[in-house]
């Protein structure tokens, strides 16, 4: 406990006086005063709680909610500073209420964690001022709980709810019409005059004495195999976020609305070798492992191996699989490895390449020097970028789809484009 300002004053107020002489009893009300706001302050009864969603989402605001209740019969004036763990930002670092007697009132911030794990929330410091103002008591109370922070759980959470309700353009998601026709077998049916020669079952129709033509449709089930490149280059930070973080936000929901529309889903992570891989399935409870795996992905400091990760995939998926692959091209060396050992997977499936855009590089490139280091380190990020630019349109030419997107934009984009893939059957 420590004196207000006010108390403070009105000490100092005091001394005035008996220096002047004046009011010879002021002091001994002064002291009374702050004596009996003391002891009838001394002890005020409240309880606080904590809650928060044990499962927080990197990269985005969390809610965290204090519950205070007063068990007194005056008033509870409170400034609460809530330990959240070390790395987090927060909205509101202090906060401060009053809150009439027997009554509660829950209090609201957020947090925003960047970097996925586990982390503890704990004491919670309050300090309490006193019914006249003259004291403020400190206290602590022990409110020590576990949260795991996950990729953005939150979008997945956000997506199922838009569609749900059929709103998925409020996220920024581009329905798409399906073209073409389908390869699996539906039924047969009396032939009409806009069908193909082709679609004609000879076998039905010489049986039937009329013609039959055979309808086919969307395949229900497709293949998505999801690559995370988890080397170096994927370490870099653009904004508050990792490449690699921002590449595991985009692979989670992804895989999630894959499953939703009935693909068999699979991921594999790489650097220098094969960290995990999870074969493509379809069944419900693929979505929890993919989760689960994303949870523990951990960048390294080695190169990317493209030729083993390639060549593993391929052999692992025989029939034809949208693979999307999340990497970076930012540096020439690493894009020409890439085009190269795309061939291995090109034989057979559809390969589509994912990068971060590097907010950092084009802020220099973009920047005017004021200093020969300014300079020479613009002329750096000019050439990166001209690089960068040379092995998108590499990649587009040997028919390798491209997603290369601000950190902001990635997911949308990456979740559009496959959409996109899938309804013009080009897997």
């Amino acid at each position: 406990m420590v004196p207000s300002s006010r108390c403070v004053i009105l000490f100092a107020l005091g001394c005035l006086v008996a220096v002047l002489g004046k009011a010879p009893y002021y002091n001994a009300v002064v002291l009374a005063v702050i004596i009996t706001d003391f002891l009838i302050s001394y002890r005020q009864s409240f309880v606080l709680t904590r809650d928060f969603d044990p499962v927080l989402s990197i990269g985005v605001e969390n809610p965290v909610s204090i519950g205070v209740e007063n068990n007194s019969p005056a008033p509870l004036r409170l400034l609460i500073k809530d330990e959240y763990p070390t790395g987090f930002s927060s909205s509101c670092p202090e906060l401060s209420t009053t809150i009439p007697a027997f009554e509660s009132e829950t209090l609201r911030y957020t947090v925003t964690p960047y970097k996925r794990g586990e982390y503890l929330f704990g004491t919670c410091f309050v300090r309490r001022r006193s019914r006249l103002g003259l004291w403020l008591f400190d206290e602590a109370v022990p409110m020590k709980e576990d949260a795991r922070v996950y990729p953005n759980v939150q979008m997945v959470r956000k997506y199922d709810l838009l569609s749900r309700k059929q709103m998925l353009n409020l996220a920024g998601i581009k329905p798409s019409r399906i073209f073409g026709q389908g390869t699996e077998f539906e039924m047969l049916r009396d032939y009409q005059v806009d069908d193909e020669y082709r679609a004609i079952d000879w076998k039905a129709t010489s049986k039937k004495g009329t013609p039959v033509s055979r309808v086919y449709q969307v395949e229900r089930t497709k293949r998505v195999v999801l690559m995370l490149d988890t080397g170096r280059i994927m370490g870099v930070n653009v904004g508050d976020l990792t490449k690699l973080e921002h590449a595991v936000n985009s692979a989670l929901l992804v895989s999630f609305v894959a499953l939703r529309l009935g693909e068999r889903v699979g991921l594999c992570t790489f650097s220098s070798e094969i960290k995990e891989y999870i074969p493509p399935q379809g069944r419900q409870i693929q979505f929890p492992i993919i989760l689960k795996t994303l949870y523990n992905v951990k960048g390294d400091s080695f190169e990317s191996d493209y030729k083993k990760a390639f060549e593993f995939v391929a052999s692992q998926n025989k029939k034809r699989t949208l693979v999307i692959v999340y990497t970076d091209l930012i540096e020439s060396h690493i894009s020409r490895g890439l085009i190269q050992y795309s061939a291995a997977l090109q034989r057979a499936h559809l390969p589509m390449v994912v990068a971060v855009k590097d907010t950092n590089i084009a802020h220099i490139a973009n920047s005017i020097p004021g200093s020969e280091r300014e300079l020479y380190q613009k002329a750096v990020a000019l050439s990166l970028l001209k690089e960068r630019k040379k092995a998108i349109a590499e990649l587009t030419r040997r028919g390798m789809r491209v997603v290369d997107e601000l950190p902001e934009n990635l997911t949308i984009s990456t979740l559009n484009k496959y959409l996109e893939l899938k309804h013009t059957y080009r897997i």
